[in-house]
């Protein structure tokens, strides 16, 4: 069996795509490219993707480094289930190819897509925090929370969900992508996938092919939805991102209630973030294994309801308490837009928490922050929206003081006039020093002084 190509063969194969590709529609794409006038690529741990235009549709082609990564029979399957269930937008129908490329004297699948314009879950939720939008982050856990009853009501499990596979399009609706872990009913009786999804949204043991069913995606999909909804009462604990999670890490799943995240959690002092947070912890058990919705593993048992959940907005809750209880995608409004291409997304992960937080709503104080601190405040630290220069800069130098310029001034001057009597060369010299030290020195104190009232360049 022939290795498949590594990202650099298709790379190079896609620059010329009349000699590549063996679809005469694929000859005919236009692809994306830098201003090099090389094609774009996305590179994962299962393949590469390219953004082309295929006669003028917006399209991602997936080619595949790894023969394990998925098969025709898989997708062939998922777009059967498509066909029948309309998941739109949160799924859509992908194509595969047989043969598409050729690359290493020999011919490969390619999987062609809907090219969604859009951001990443990562990136839209710092988009959200950076502008300070509560309303926002609340809005999206409350989205997020529907689509998940509505797949997991379809029998529909990703199988990956994670901050890179979650897109917020420029519509404002959420989309998932990759579809290669995918479970259906009808890849029930088959081997579950070699990828075993992102180890910083998965039960530690509870996982993989142990975790093939239904409900695979019931302990992921938990862990962005508490991101989200403590996010939206403190947009501070965005410090726990580091590029590869949003607030959680694995080894927060194997120490539940043990690790710092835990910690801040609780000291929130939220009773839906604590409360959430008190379930995920369970969840994390060792022993534990998602024999249920979503839904049902986030909300208390009837007899512990005081009434139906309700949305962010304060309007009941649209998604049903039931399995097959309520009717298809909801007519909400969209998320907020994310930005446009132009916009730079945040690169570097957030400041590291210091070791004391300050809950929001306490008087409690510390060193480093008062009672007058705004809520949600990481003590010893300015605000998260803050610039680097106010938050965590290096210290402003001192102005220089007026006083010893101006006494070395006059001492100088005094001892030139003295000597005056001896020896007019000198103390005319003397005089002069002490005249021009004292000038200079007045003007740097005030020049500092001035620099030190100006705000930080931005």
């Amino acid at each position: 069996m022939n290795t498949y190509p590594a990202s650099t063969d298709y790379f190079k194969a896609v620059q010329f795509p009349a000699q590549a590709f063996t679809l005469d529609s694929l000859r005919r794409a236009q692809f994306a490219s830098d201003g090099l006038g090389l094609p774009t690529l996305a590179m994962g741990t299962s393949a590469v993707v390219f953004q082309a235009a295929v006669d003028e549709a917006p399209s991602a082609l997936r080619c595949f480094i790894r023969s394990d990564a998925s098969s025709r029979e898989r997708y062939a399957a998922l777009g059967e289930f498509l066909r029948d269930h309309d998941l739109k937008p949160y799924v859509t129908a992908t194509t595969w190819f047989d043969a598409a490329i050729q690359v290493n004297d020999a011919s490969w699948p390619v999987l062609q897509m809907e090219w969604i314009e859009g951001r990443t879950l990562d990136q839209y939720v710092g988009f959200l925090v950076t502008g300070s939008d509560a309303a926002g982050l609340a809005m999206l856990a409350d989205r997020w929370r529907e689509m998940i009853a509505v797949l997991q009501r379809a029998e529909f499990a990703h199988g990956d969900l994670q901050h890179d596979n979650v897109l917020v399009d420029q519509d404002g609706h959420l989309r998932l992508v990759d579809f290669d872990g995918v479970w259906i009913p009808a890849l029930a009786g088959e081997s579950a996938p070699t990828e075993s999804g992102h180890h910083n949204y998965q039960h530690p043991r509870y996982s993989g092919a142990i975790a093939w069913g239904r409900w695979l995606d019931t302990f992921s999909a938990f862990v962005i939805y508490l991101s989200l909804i403590a996010l939206s009462k403190d947009q501070g604990l965005w410090h726990f991102y580091n590029s590869d999670n949003l607030l959680f890490e694995k080894s927060d799943f194997a120490s539940p209630r043990g690790t710092r995240i835990w910690e801040h959690l609780e000291a929130l002092g939220n009773s839906e973030v604590t409360r959430l947070a008190g379930r995920l912890a369970e969840c994390c058990d060792p022993g534990w294994a998602a024999l249920n919705s979503l839904e049902m593993t986030i909300e208390p048992a009837w007899w512990e309801r005081q009434g139906p959940p309700m949305a962010p907005s304060g309007k009941m809750s649209a998604v049903p308490l039931m399995p097959g209880v309520g009717t298809g995608v909801l007519s909400e409004p969209p998320l907020p837009k994310p930005p446009d291409p132009s916009y730079e997304a945040i690169s570097q992960p957030w400041p590291s928490p210091p070791n004391r937080y300050q809950p929001p709503g306490s008087a409690v104080t510390s060193p480093g922050i008062s009672p007058a601190q705004p809520p949600g405040q990481l003590a010893g630290q300015a605000q998260w929206w803050e610039t680097a220069t106010q938050a965590g800069g290096p210290p402003r130098r001192a102005a220089p003081k007026k006083a010893p310029a101006v006494l070395v001034a006059v001492v100088l001057t005094i001892l030139g006039i003295a000597l005056s009597a001896v020896t007019h060369g000198v103390a005319v010299l003397l005089v002069v020093v002490g005249l021009a030290y004292g000038t200079w020195g007045w003007r740097r104190a005030n020049s500092a002084a001035g620099r030190s009232r100006k705000p930080p360049l931005r």
